[in-house]
């Protein structure tokens, strides 16, 4: 099967992007609250989950609005999305779980615009009752932690709000300076493909949904597999939307005191058979200041392609003015036509003009071993 295996790199300037629900440890102050970090031998390396980052893409989306984003339900502590992948494009490659069994909940979240679900009849504590159907996805989209490149030593700043008769009001934060770098990978063949499997990640369908399923003009449905198939244009389209929205995403947390630009400075993309990631060492400390390995990267590039797992081109994207000295390097990496540098937004660009030309690859199975067969 092909994936999409990438790597991304954020220029954190001065940023606090993602932060814990802790108080600083040594802060005198009420109103306290630190930075998300791992802490080694080696110093503090800060991090932003891949929760956030998710949550940055889907905000991406919203902003662009061509699609619709499912709808949202919470309740108590638990809260989920429709848990319908043919309509909502969120649904399908971001994955979802909705489990809750409260009838009463249930009732809300459909007459809010919500997709029922089936109903059916079980046992609990030996009595006979009528429960709702447990739906869950496994994302196709599947992204890394983002750590620092570098391990930081973490600042500490102060706010106040003195626009009251009395004392001001002290708040204090902490913020960093870093490059943050993170994988992500997405399962081509996953994408627009629902299964109804009794078992947890694969009934992304109940009835209620293979009856919607049937009744739409681009789905094929697949009895040997339990499953129901997009059409290949409507894949194509969706993993493309998601490519575009790496090179658009504007969010994160303290954004008004710590406006910082994360679309990635440095993008490493290609599409290449199974999950594997190639990409996984390219950048490293040095000094307190990221390197690349253009040997690393080499040998990454001649690895994939002795197992014959490189479908395309390696995308680069690098945004100039950042580590120019390190852009030179990776411009000195010898492999002809394999690699294609541009800045992010090209890059990006490039592999969603690959995939239109190359549709293929959405349905290449592990039986394939000579991917021009399939063009």
């Amino acid at each position: 099967m092909a994936f999409i295996t990438g790597m991304i790199v954020i220029d954190a300037n001065a940023s606090a992007l993602n932060n814990s629900d802790r108080k600083i440890g040594s802060s005198p102050y009420n109103n306290s609250v630190a930075v998300k970090q791992i802490n080694t031998g080696n110093g503090a390396y800060v991090y932003v989950t891949a929760q956030a980052f998710r949550s940055w893409v889907l905000k991406a989306a919203e902003a662009e609005g061509k699609v619709p984003l499912s709808p949202t339900h919470g309740e108590d502590s638990i809260a989920y999305a429709d848990g319908n992948p043919i309509k909502y494009w969120n649904d399908d490659l971001f994955g979802y779980m909705r489990a809750s069994n409260s009838a009463q909940e249930e009732k809300k979240f459909v007459e809010n615009g919500g997709t029922p679900r089936q109903r059916k009849n079980g046992k609990s504590k030996g009595k006979d009752t009528t429960q709702l159907t447990t739906l869950t996805r496994i994302s196709p989209f599947r992204m890394s932690t983002l750590v620092a490149i570098e391990p930081n030593n973490i600042a500490r700043d102060f706010s106040t709000m003195s626009r009251h008769e009395g004392n001001s009001v002290i708040a204090e934060h902490q913020f960093y300076r870093v490059s943050l770098q993170g994988l992500f990978s997405v399962d081509l063949h996953a994408v627009g493909r629902f299964t109804y499997l009794g078992r947890t990640g694969y009934q992304n369908l109940d009835e209620v949904r293979k009856e919607i399923a049937d009744k739409h003009e681009d789905i094929t449905h697949i009895p040997s597999e339990s499953a129901y198939l997009l059409s290949l244009d409507e894949r194509v389209e969706r993993v493309n939307l998601l490519i575009r929205l790496l090179g658009r995403i504007n969010a994160g947390a303290k954004q008004t005191l710590h406006y910082t630009d994360v679309t990635p400075a440095v993008t490493i993309l290609a599409f290449t058979r199974g999950g594997n990631h190639p990409f996984n060492y390219l950048f490293s400390n040095y000094g307190g200041t990221p390197r690349f390995n253009k040997e690393v990267f080499q040998n990454a590039i001649d690895d994939v392609k002795t197992g014959k797992d490189l479908l395309s081109p390696v995308f680069i994207g690098w945004k100039h003015g950042y580590l120019p000295e390190e852009r030179t390097r990776a411009e000195q990496v010898q492999i002809k036509d394999e690699v294609e540098l541009g800045t992010p937004r090209e890059a990006y660009l490039s592999a969603e003009n690959w995939l239109r030309e190359n549709s293929w690859v959405m349905d290449l199975n592990n039986h394939n071993t000579d991917s021009d067969s399939q063009a």
